[in-house]
């Protein structure tokens, strides 16, 4: 007999929990001296689908199913026009998506989503025979998490 999960003086007998994730990506990359690029997307899924309809965990009973998306970009470029200096630019977006379903009521939350794009420029320069490495850089981020909610704060 295998052990049932919950505490050993009251082991869970129904309570099912499933979850499938799934993840799509695509790769490109491209070297044309003195450019180089690279550039990513993905797309990853996730649901879980907790059904507890005899209440044996948590409070009441529970039959729910949650869906998690994302999906995003990346891109990177850098120019070698000297061999002491490189500059490059980045540039990331992704959206996620977050949804419950009730499935004992068949109602939906209002979905959640969450967009965020980053940016950069940066240049690195060798100097003096390479004992001199500067690498500034300029970034930017944008979040729209509007979605989300407000975050009480006490």
């Amino acid at each position: 007999m295998y052990p049932r999960p919950g505490p050993t003086h009251a082991p869970t007998c129904d309570v099912r929990l499933g979850t499938q994730q799934h993840l799509l990506s695509a790769n490109l990359t491209g070297n044309t001296s003195p450019i180089e690029w690279s550039a990513r997307t993905w797309w990853l899924g996730r649901k879980e689908t907790l059904d507890d309809r005899g209440g044996e965990i948590g409070v009441g009973n529970q039959w729910q199913s949650s869906h998690t998306q994302t999906i995003g970009l990346l891109t990177h470029s850098k120019w070698t026009p000297q061999n002491w200096w490189v500059p490059a630019a980045t540039l990331s977006a992704r959206r996620d998506r977050y949804t419950e379903t009730d499935l004992i009521d068949g109602t939906e939350e209002t979905p959640r989503v969450r967009t965020a794009v980053t940016g950069n420029l940066s240049s690195d320069a060798w100097f003096f025979l390479d004992q001199l490495r500067i690498s500034p850089v300029l970034q930017g981020t944008w979040i729209d998490n509007r979605a989300l909610g407000t975050v009480p704060y006490g």
